[in-house]
């Protein structure tokens, strides 16, 4: 049998990686401009991650398109919503008193 792991790679299709590779986590940090996507905070690269937008649990793939600048805590809150029920919710609201 063919194991799923071949010289520290995974073999599953493009997209399903974990994280987001240095290049584009600079690719998504220049692109919005530092700026974490929810809070609104610019973020030091040191202290921010390139985050999923539609949680890889939720079948969200590791793709630029599917990924935004973060700043830890947001990307700590939002855990296993999407985006958009982050913002919505109680918990972002607790937050950032909207």
């Amino acid at each position: 049998a063919r194991s799923s792991i071949q010289r520290g790679r995974p073999l599953s299709p493009i997209g399903r990686y974990r994280f987001a590779s240095a290049t584009t986590k600079r690719a998504i940090f220049k692109r919005d401009g530092a700026i974490c996507q929810y809070c609104q905070e610019t973020i030091a690269w040191e202290d921010g991650v390139a985050e999923h937008v539609l949680p890889r649990g939720r079948g969200g793939a590791t793709v630029i398109e599917n990924l935004v600048w973060a700043c830890r805590p947001c990307n700590r809150a939002k855990g296993n919503m999407t985006g958009e029920e982050f913002v919505q919710s109680r918990r972002y609201n607790t937050l950032y008193a909207v």
